[in-house]
């Protein structure tokens, strides 16, 4: 196995990584409470106090 790094700047090094993070955050984070966003726009007046899950609960459902 070897391991190259992608270039930074550069999501066509690495599309099906980016495709599949892309994937993930658009179906099952953007629905989470206390979801940031990506924008500031996206995060509400509080997002700290949205979020109830614990990590162990996030990874829980990430798995599912």
């Amino acid at each position: 196995m070897t391991v190259l790094p992608a270039r930074a700047m550069r999501p066509t090094d690495k599309a099906s990584c980016e495709r599949a993070f892309a994937g993930i955050q658009s179906l099952l984070l953007e629905l989470l409470p206390g979801y940031r966003g990506v924008d500031v726009a996206d995060r509400g007046a509080d997002p700290e106090s949205d979020a109830v899950w614990t990590l162990a609960e996030r990874e829980h459902l990430l798995a599912t």
